[in-house]
């Protein structure tokens, strides 16, 4: 009788101990969705000082790192000066801008130099990180912040008020997607079904008539923000008389004296912006029918017929770092872009020249008069038309998968597992899918490759350690040229072969009410692993959870089914 009391007394206890965990488990399960986490940081540029403004929490993966010749450089370290994280970017005071001869449909025009500038940088989140550096493009350090010191700016929710959202086109999660958000300016409550008609025309030309984007549109997510204006159209200061207009993004014509550049209030464009707090792009449609729009950290178009083709021009800039391919002018300079080279007998596209792509060469004058580009004019970064030559095309390709991975998900969840010398270990990749090919896998076992098809059955008569790793890559035949592997990921899980006796959680040769608490504490607790891992996957779903502990309960005291039942 006080033996039955004491298994009563016992399964009562671990009853209340697993309703404590579950409890535990809900309030940490949150935290692991946003186990994917980057830093916006938003900085204030007045010439040559750079200020913080804020720093905001995101649930979304920061960018790989990058190469960008004469480019910014960011780097994250330690508190005992380790880098932990490098990446570079355009210098956040080029603005681009455009002149359109309509008749040769052939692009003019420059850039200019903001001294006033408010811009956004996103670092991957890691509790470890101590400084973060910013370095001009001639290597001068411009900025240094203490990255413990502005904890208390960091928030998780949107700092503005939020506008209308509508989501567009959705294709996965946003951690893994490219997140492009429309703001539109001067559109009135009136002109609601104009704006959600603009941006409709604008995304299916994007994603139908424009490659790589109609390859990659898969890749992408794309929202249409409801910013409402009190007038219709932008200020034409330029104009005689001056025209100004109410409008909830301040945009303007004749920026830095030029009729056809268009500039907004870099505040009220984030702030609308953070209506979608992970967004990757940022697109202004201006309600005007004059020619105009600008590139730089976001990009602005106007909505008239030539619109879509300056939008997509305009992200070659913003999104892909391509540089203008006309000449600014008789003089020479350089530019932080892949589409333009100083050399003639070695160029940064020499790939595409081997192989005889048609039309690629070197031709005289990109941007300025010292550097080569690759076409003579057939790119949408010299005139308005509806291709990128190869060398942007392949740029955007590099461009998108610096900010994605070439996977949504795998297959078993836990990166550590155990099986004994009988059994087959499934594993598998779930790649992301473009609309014109598919993503490859290959598994390499202990760094000798075994197989490319997906799934993998892994086994393994003999005891021993393994390491198990599924490599995805993209072997499109539109990128030759990949340094930074960027088109490659890989996952990898170690895996434990041998003997063991399924519930043996302590590795104490009986399945017992101690397997149970053993558990628990390795669970919830950080208690030593079991040895090997499957020992504790009693319900054979390749993954070790609270669902074996009640499993294990379950059998111990309600005469349930056996572990690792079949």
């Amino acid at each position: 009788m006080k033996l039955l009391t004491r298994v009563e007394n016992s399964f009562a206890f671990l009853l209340f101990y697993l309703a404590l965990f579950f409890i535990f488990l809900h309030s940490t399960s949150q935290s692991t969705e946003n186990s994917r986490k980057s830093l916006d940081l938003y900085f204030n540029l007045d010439n040559a000082e750079l200020r913080l403004k804020e720093a905001i929490l995101i649930s979304t993966s920061a960018p790989q790192s990058t190469f960008l010749q004469d480019g910014y450089k960011i780097e994250v370290h330690s508190q005992d000066g380790k880098l932990l994280f490098q990446t570079y970017f355009r210098d956040p005071r080029i603005i681009f801008y455009d002149l359109l001869d309509t008749s040769s449909l052939v692009l003019s025009g420059g850039i200019i130099f903001k001294d006033q500038k408010l811009f956004k940088i996103r670092i991957p989140y890691r509790t470890d990180a101590k400084y973060l550096y910013i370095f001009d493009s001639k290597g001068t350090k411009i900025s240094q912040t203490d990255l413990d010191k502005i904890a208390f700016q960091v928030h998780k929710t949107p700092l503005y008020p939020m506008w209308e959202v509508d989501t567009i086109m959705y294709n996965g999660d946003p951690s893994n997607r490219i997140d492009i958000v429309f703001l539109g300016d001067g559109y009135t409550i009136n002109d609601t079904a104009l704006y959600t008609s603009d941006v409709q025309d604008y995304i299916n030309f994007m994603f139908s008539s424009v490659s790589p984007y109609n390859e990659y549109s898969t890749y992408f997510n794309v929202y249409e923000v409801k910013v409402i204006s009190q007038e219709s159209g932008s200020d034409h200061p330029e104009a005689n008389p001056p025209v100004y207009r109410n409008t909830a993004l301040g945009t303007y014509y004749g920026c830095a004296g030029i009729d056809r550049l268009i500039c907004a209030e870099d505040e009220s464009v984030y702030a609308a912006a953070q209506s979608v707090p992970w967004y990757d792009e940022i697109a202004v449609l201006v309600n005007d029918p004059t020619y105009g729009g600008s590139g730089g950290d976001y990009l602005i178009s106007y909505n008239g017929y030539w619109g879509p083709y300056v939008y997509m021009h305009e992200l070659g800039h913003s999104f892909a770092y391509l540089a203008d391919e006309y000449l600014y002018g008789n003089y020479p300079g350089s530019v932080s872009s892949c589409n333009c080279d100083e050399s003639y007998t070695h160029p940064g596209w020499q790939s595409w020249i081997d192989i005889g792509s048609p039309g690629v060469g070197v031709f005289a004058g990109c941007s300025y008069d010292n550097l080569y580009r690759p076409t003579y004019e057939a790119c949408m970064m010299k005139a308005l038309m509806s291709i990128y030559c190869v060398v942007c095309r392949e740029q955007t390709i590099r461009s998108i998968y610096q900010r994605v991975i070439g996977y949504d998900d795998f297959f078993p969840s836990n990166d550590t597992l155990s099986i004994d010398t009988l059994s087959v270990q499934p594993f598998e990749i779930t790649t992301l899918i473009p609309n014109t090919h598919s993503l490859k896998v290959n598994w390499f076992v202990n760094d000798q490759l075994e197989s490319s098809d997906n799934p993998f059955n892994f086994s393994n008569p003999s005891a021993g350690y393994f390491n198990i790793k599924g490599t995805v890559f993209d072997s499109t035949d539109m990128v030759l040229d990949d340094p930074q592997n960027l088109l490659v990921d890989s996952k990898e899980w170690q895996v434990t072969v041998g003997f063991f006796v399924c519930g043996d959680a302590n590795h104490d040769n009986l399945i017992t009410v101690s397997d149970v608490i053993f558990l628990i504490n390795y669970l919830f607790k950080r208690g030593p692993s079991p040895v090997p891992l499957a020992s504790a996957d009693v319900n054979l779903d390749s993954k070790v959870t609270v669902t074996d502990v009640v499993y294990l309960i379950n059998y111990l005291f309600k005469g349930g089914l056996e572990p690792c039942h079949l």
